[in-house]
């Protein structure tokens, strides 16, 4: 597998996502944004893409397309701190090009009023 970063040339984003330090992520950093429609995109050649988040509870949803279709609906929320989360594992797609798209939602957690969505990295096979 190849490990691709969140600031890797091959992810392009709509929207504002900042990069974030922390201790616990592959590399350091996650990219973040909050804003309903903010889109991150991710160019992969591969039969299987991960993709690697963080977990905590000011996160919210997301959804997931892989070629423009919906693969997957997520929610990044969880009460306690967690890094190096594979929250999608799309095996099985043809050894091609691929976009993988990540759409914020800005819900998931109606305790809060900001839902972020992050990516630490992506996993390609």
């Amino acid at each position: 597998p190849v490990l691709y970063e969140e600031s890797d040339p091959r992810v392009s984003v709509e929207g504002l996502w900042v990069l974030e330090a922390y201790d616990g992520p592959t590399n350091g950093f996650i990219r973040v944004a909050r804003e309903y429609g903010d889109m991150l995109h991710f160019k992969f050649k591969g039969r299987q893409v991960k993709m690697v988040v963080a977990t905590y509870w000011t996160c919210g949803a997301a959804n997931i397309y892989i070629d423009g279709e919906l693969a997957a609906a997520v929610n990044m929320y969880s009460p306690d701190t967690a890094y190096n989360v594979v929250i999608f594992d799309k095996p099985g797609l043809r050894n091609c090009e691929h976009i993988l798209t990540v759409e914020v939602l800005g819900n998931g957690n109606h305790e809060v009023d900001h839902n972020f969505v992050n990516i630490d990295a992506f996993e390609v096979r």
